[in-house]
């Protein structure tokens, strides 16, 4: 439950805003004070997440006071009560991080309504401070699974072969590294790491290689187009396709498939010109 602090140095007012049923909104009241030395020594005592607090009080004013409250406990949130010729003084205190001002005389509903604001934002930064902790935890879980593998030196060192089969049985699919490390159970990471540091080349560029590999047997074994045999060998896109396989290959699929035909039809060539001599044909 959320704790508040409420000051004014009318007892009357400050016994008002005291018997207000702070436990709907699910707040406690931690204590009330008459001025600003009071609160001061409600906060050394305690963690108070809101401070509801007249901004003229003997001694210290309001905004003296959330200085000072700033300085003990950053993320308390402080609501200043304020009369109408306060008005100016109060919106420059909103600059100096102050939540919010309500102008009095002011009713329960204006004074809930005002707080309730005060509960959400305490409990949104409360969830982004858990959600951060919790994404620190992965990441240093991840940091130390991509580390430390949980296997053993020879299951390792096998595991460049368990790699490349996989990728060699797999490639017309969506294969990635994640994919990988659910079939290999090793993480990301250390996969990344293993396989530039046994093969000296990444991920990707291994599966492209494999790709292309089976794509210039298809290209000639098979009428399929440029774009079918991009498929066919798990490359979606055909303009990639030729841009990889000239890399590989040094020129375009169609060229790479007309020179090797007509390179094995002057093998075909050859051969039928030696058996016609071998024969003593004319």
């Amino acid at each position: 439950m959320l704790k508040i602090v409420i000051a004014d140095d009318e007892d009357f007012i400050r016994r008002g805003y005291m018997s207000l049923k702070w436990e709907e909104l699910g707040i406690e009241v931690a204590g009330a004070a008459r001025n600003g030395m009071e609160v001061l020594e409600l906060l050394e005592k305690q963690h108070v997440d809101i401070l509801l607090t007249d901004i003229r009080m003997p001694g210290m004013t309001g905004i003296e006071l959330s200085r000072k409250a700033f300085g003990m406990q950053p993320g308390l949130i402080i609501i200043l009560l304020t009369g109408y010729g306060e008005f100016s003084y109060a919106q420059e205190a909103l600059r100096l991080g102050i939540f919010d001002y309500i102008l009095k005389p002011s009713t329960p509903k204006e004074i809930f309504a005002c707080v309730g604001r005060a509960k959400e934002k305490i409990q949104e930064t409360e969830l982004r401070q858990r959600e951060m902790s919790h994404y620190a935890a992965l990441e240093q879980a991840n940091q130390v699974l991509s580390n430390k593998p949980s296997v053993s030196p020879e299951e390792e060192e096998e595991l460049i072969g368990v790699i490349v089969r996989y990728l060699g049985e797999h490639y017309a699919e969506n294969v990635t590294l994640a994919s990988l490390a659910e079939v290999t159970h090793f993480h990301t990471g250390y996969l990344s790491r293993y396989i530039k540091q046994k093969t000296g080349q990444n991920f990707l560029s291994i599966l492209t290689g494999i790709r292309i590999s089976h794509a210039a047997k298809l290209l000639l074994e098979t009428e399929l187009k440029n774009y079918e045999v991009a498929e066919r060998v798990g490359i979606a896109d055909e303009r990639y396709f030729g841009q990889v396989f000239k890399k590989a290959y040094g020129v375009t699929p169609s060229q790479y498939k007309k020179a090797k035909k007509k390179e094995a039809g002057w093998k075909r060539s050859a051969q039928d010109g030696s058996q016609d001599s071998a024969l003593g044909a004319p």
